[in-house]
C-alpha cells in the first residue's frame, strides 16, 4: 500500500461516508446570488470586444516601460512611426496606463517592426482609418444610439432602408456590409420594436423586401439630428476644407478596395476561390 496508516484509515472512513476532519466556519460570502445585479451591457459581446482590446493597450504600455521607447522629431511626428528615433525611458513621459494613446501605439510598432521593408506611410493610413471607425462607432453606440436603444449595426439597417427605401435584403445586407444571417437577427429584432416590416417580393416568391414603418420614419427623422451632432463633435478639430479632403481620400481607398480588390485577392490566391473560414470546431469522425 503507498498510504500510510493514518492517510489509509482517514480514506476508508470517507468511503464509508464518514468524514473525521474537523468542520471549521467558512468567510462569509462577499455578495448572495440574489444580490447581484448584471449590467446589461456585461452580456454584449461589444463590450467584451472593447474590454480586451482595452486591456491589451495596458499591457503594451505597461511593457514599454520596460524597454526602450521612440519618441517623434521633424514633420513626420503625427502618424508616421518610421520617424521616431531611440531615446532612453526617463528622458520621456509616459501615458496614464490604459489611457489610450495612438502615438504611444505607433511608437511600439515602429519598435517591434524594426528594419522590416514596410511602407510606413500606408501602414499608418490603414492603421488609423481601422482605429478611428473603432473609436467613433464607440463613441455613438454610448451616446446617441444608446438613448434609443440601437446598436452600430441596428442603426445602420435603419439608415440604409431610410435612405434608400424598401429594399430586398440582400442589398440591404450588401450596403450595410453584414452577412444576411446577421439581417436576419437584427431585422427581425426591429421588426419586433415595430420599426421595420418585411414583405415577399411581387415576383419571386424567394426574395423578401425590407421597409420602414411609420414608428420608423419617425425615429430616423428625430434620431438623425442628434446623431450627425455627434459626427460634427469628433470631427470639430478638422476644418470643413480638412473634412472634405479627408472624406474625398477615404472615398478614394474605398474605390480602390471595390474597383480592383477582386483582381488583387485572385493574383494573391493564384485564381484560386478563398478557402472557407475554420469555425475552430473539429471535423466530426
Amino acid at each position: 500500500m503507498l498510504l500510510g496508516a493514518g492517510p489509509a484509515r482517514l480514506l476508508a472512513e470517507r468511503a464509508r461516508g464518514h468524514d473525521l476532519r474537523p468542520v471549521g466556519p467558512l468567510e462569509p460570502a462577499a455578495h448572495l446570488v440574489a444580490d447581484l445585479v448584471l449590467e446589461r451591457d456585461c452580456l454584449d459581446p461589444a463590450w467584451h470586444h472593447r474590454a480586451v482590446l482595452g486591456l491589451a493597450e495596458q499591457v503594451g504600455v505597461r511593457g514599454a516601460a520596460a524597454a526602450p521607447a521612440f519618441t517623434g522629431t521633424g514633420s513626420r511626428q503625427r502618424g508616421h512611426p518610421h520617424s521616431y528615433n531611440l531615446v532612453p525611458n526617463d528622458q520621456r513621459s509616459l501615458p496614464v496606463p490604459g489611457h489610450r494613446s495612438i502615438t504611444e501605439a505607433e511608437k511600439l510598432a515602429a519598435a517591434k517592426l524594426g528594419g522590416m521593408p514596410i511602407h510606413h506611410e500606408q501602414m499608418a493610413v490603414v492603421a488609423n482609418i481601422y482605429r478611428a471607425a473603432s473609436v467613433v462607432r464607440q463613441h455613438l453606440e454610448n451616446s446617441v444610439l444608446r438613448g434609443a436603444d440601437l446598436t452600430w449595426t441596428a442603426f445602420v439597417v435603419l439608415w440604409v432602408v431610410w435612405v434608400w427605401g424598401e429594399s430586398e435584403t440582400r442589398h440591404v445586407a450588401e450596403e450595410a456590409g453584414i452577412s444576411k444571417g446577421t439581417l436576419t437577427g437584427v431585422s427581425r429584432t426591429l421588426e419586433g420594436r415595430g420599426l421595420v416590416k418585411r414583405a415577399g417580393h411581387p415576383s419571386d416568391g424567394r426574395l423578401v423586401l425590407l421597409s420602414l414603418t411609420e414608428e420608423g420614419e419617425a425615429l430616423m427623422r428625430r434620431l438623425f439630428p442628434e446623431f450627425n451632432q455627434e459626427e460634427a463633435f469628433v470631427t470639430s478639430p478638422l476644418s470643413a476644407e480638412e473634412c472634405r479632403a479627408l472624406a474625398e481620400g477615404l472615398r478614394t481607398v474605398v474605390l480602390q478596395v471595390e474597383e480592383h480588390g477582386e483582381e488583387r485577392r485572385l493574383g494573391l490566391l493564384d485564381g484560386a476561390e478563398p478557402a472557407p473560414r475554420r469555425s475552430g470546431r473539429r471535423a466530426k469522425g
